[in-house]
């Protein structure tokens, strides 16, 4: 679990990641003026899009850090709702705390809600932490707590009953079986993460695993996919038989097929992200579609290529010169993309 009271007391920290948490989602979040409890109110603009029309609705954030005393919050911590929202005319309000609203709390924004004068939402600590532990939201956690994910797993249900979103000792991946009854088993799952960490590569280059796939009626037959992640300034110091040479395809009997996807990065990028959620894109059909679409690897001595390589994410002007500059070294080329000069 993260640990909040890693934040500091004053919750200008635990604010200062709200707010992080808001303009991901999409809103545009701003400070008010000093609040009834001496601190700071978050006002969030959600843009909201119909068929006809396009409208804007303002919301009053009221951040409560209570994760050192451990208390709940109470009816006498969140006070003057209705008038704070009308001096900024605020439609709806959400409560977001370290810990928990206390039942009595909750009666009372419930009888708010029902009275339909404001939208009332409320994210507490375990709300909290299933937003930041997804693949979008994941460099926050790692900005703001020492570390997250550094405990062996933590498994959240997805819309998808037969997907799991998992975190392993700070890697990010999609897990699924083919049964959609249980999760595959973790003991074997951290078998196979810890098979990418043995390949050796050079300094600057990683393998992150992305997802794993587990054909759960057959019990022995599991997919792997991963990222060998290489700076674009450089060529990968392994082909690509050479790192399928270095991963057994069987461990005590479960067969994994590997499917390793070379991913040029930017490093100096102000974006660089190791598991940005642009990697896990092309895993939002169930992977079993992955599966029968997986061809097997052609790699050998004799045809050891990077069939494709990827190229880096660009997200501002920046990013575009650094790749310019070196894209070419990559079979990059102006309206054009050929096979890469290397092995």
């Amino acid at each position: 679990m993260l640990d909040f009271t890693e934040l500091s007391t004053d919750g200008s920290k635990f604010e200062q990641l709200i707010r992080e948490l808001l303009l991901k989602a999409g809103l545009r979040p701003s400070w008010t003026g000093v609040g009834a409890d001496s601190g700071r109110d978050l006002i969030a603009e959600e843009e909201i899009i119909g068929p006809l029309t396009r409208a804007r609705a303002l919301w009053l954030v009221d951040c409560k850090h209570y994760a050192r005393s451990g208390k709940s919050v109470g009816v006498g911590d969140v006070v003057d709702i209705f008038d704070r929202c009308a001096r900024i005319s605020a439609s709806g309000f959400l409560l977001v705390t370290s810990t928990q609203p206390s039942a009595e709390l909750m009666r009372k924004l419930d009888e708010i809600k029902k009275s339909e004068r404001l939208s009332v939402t409320v994210w507490d600590a375990v709300d909290i932490e299933k937003r930041l532990l997804t693949h979008e939201n994941y460099y926050l956690a790692q900005q703001f707590f020492s570390s997250p994910g550094t405990q062996d797993w933590k498994i959240f249900y997805t819309e998808r009953e037969q997907r799991w979103t998992a975190h392993y000792r700070g890697n990010f991946l999609y897990v699924e079986s083919r049964s959609g009854i249980d999760p595959p088993s973790l003991p074997f799952l951290q078998r196979i993460i810890h098979e990418l960490s043995r390949v050796k590569v050079s300094v600057g280059e990683c393998l992150r695993v992305r997802a794993i796939w587990h054909d759960t009626p057959n019990g022995c037959f599991y997919n792997c996919w991963a990222d060998y992640l290489v700076p674009a300034n450089t060529v990968p110091s392994l082909n690509k038989f050479e790192v399928e040479r270095a991963l057994r395809d069987n461990i005590d009997g479960q067969v994994i097929n590997w499917e390793m996807n070379l991913q040029l990065t930017l490093p100096s990028s102000d974006y660089h992200d190791e598991d940005d959620h642009q990697y896990y894109s092309r895993f939002k059909e169930p992977l079993y579609h992955a599966v029968y679409k997986v061809n097997a690897s052609t790699a050998s001595e004799e045809n050891p290529h990077w069939w494709r390589v990827n190229p880096p994410i660009i997200r501002n002007f920046n990013d575009a010169l650094m790749w310019g500059k070196v894209k070419s070294i990559h079979g990059y080329h102006d309206g054009m993309v050929t096979s890469p000069p290397y092995r």
